[in-house]
């Protein structure tokens, strides 16, 4: 189905999200970890806190973190009643674009229709509640 053709995609949204807010923003141990690098070299690593969010604070979600979300970790989604402030969606693959438009998944197994055409990926930026 063709490779990831951005691995670091929640990690640099991270990033650019640390460089345009002066607040702390919390985020979930596996993506501060994939992202801390960056953020060091970036300048912003001590904005960012690996830790659950408290009421009021922001919180970055990363649907798909590279590292996973630890089965232990408070966020496994977003909280009902968080404020969307900002939204990345990764891009497709152009074979799942293809494959979408032809209707092929819907004639493969589940297991194989999502390789081919995953469920997208998105890191968003919240306000807890």
């Amino acid at each position: 189905a063709g490779s990831d053709t951005d691995p670091l995609f929640g990690e640099k949204a991270l990033v650019g999200l640390a460089r345009d807010r002066r607040e702390t923003i919390a985020t979930d141990p596996g993506t501060y970890q994939g992202a801390a690098l960056l953020l060091a070299w970036d300048g912003t690593l001590g904005r960012i806190a690996k830790r659950p969010p408290l009421s009021g604070e922001l919180y970055l979600f990363d649907s798909h973190p590279r590292r996973g979300i630890p089965a232990g970790w408070p966020v496994q989604r977003p909280g009902i009643g968080w404020q969307e402030l900002a939204r990345r969606d990764k891009p497709s693959r152009p074979l799942a674009k293809v494959a979408r438009l032809l209707g092929v998944p819907g004639y493969l197994p589940g297991g194989i229709a999502d390789k081919l055409d995953p469920p997208p990926i998105f890191v968003a930026l919240y306000r807890v509640r």
